[in-house]
């Protein structure tokens, strides 16, 4: 977008889709109603009850542990390494556009195919083969010194991580009981 509109135009398209979504949701999302006050609990006493929860149940203690590895390892990789790829290994910024926007797209396609396909799926085969093929692909890409490929790998790495934050949620939503 940058090399095609300028740096200010694409920062004024931003807003603008971010003014536009702000508006759909005030427009058509109903505002839930409430119906009883939530517990009011101290800071202290909600984290041992969480602790406690996490502890009680392996299913949601190895969800939260794949989660914190996967937010520890993947920033830097998207932050840094595929900028330095990019410059390093693709010599463009539009590579990097264009990697970028592949993994954007493979990860849309992978959450709408999730919510079409996802209900017929085994849940925990699909989360760890969607946590094992979103991470285990990047490191092709010290072998891969073509554009087309790379974008390639990125959009299937986009495709893999695609159904892993509906699926931690669902599983976070049914799993969590009140209070």
């Amino acid at each position: 977008m940058i090399t095609t509109v300028g740096v200010t135009s694409a920062l004024w398209l931003n807003a603008a889709t971010f003014l536009i979504s702000a508006v759909v949701i005030a427009a058509f999302v109903p505002r839930p109603e409430r119906t009883v006050e939530p517990e009011r609990v101290a800071y202290l006493q909600q984290l041992r009850r969480g602790l406690r929860f996490l502890r009680e149940d392996p299913v949601m203690r190895f969800v939260l542990l794949l989660t914190a590895l996967s937010n520890l390892l993947a920033p830097p990789v998207f932050a840094v390494g595929l900028p330095v790829y990019a410059k390093a290994v693709l010599q463009t910024a539009l590579g990097l556009g264009v990697v970028l926007a592949s993994l954007a797209a493979g990860a849309l396609v992978g959450t709408l195919g999730y919510a079409a396909f996802g209900h017929r799926l085994p849940r925990r085969a699909t989360l760890l083969l969607a946590f094992l093929l979103s991470g285990a692909p990047l490191g092709l890409l010290a072998f891969i010194d073509s554009l087309p490929i790379a974008a390639l790998v990125l959009a299937l790495v986009g495709l893999a991580a695609g159904p892993l934050n509906p699926l931690i949620s669902t599983l976070v939503q049914e799993r969590t009981r009140p209070g």
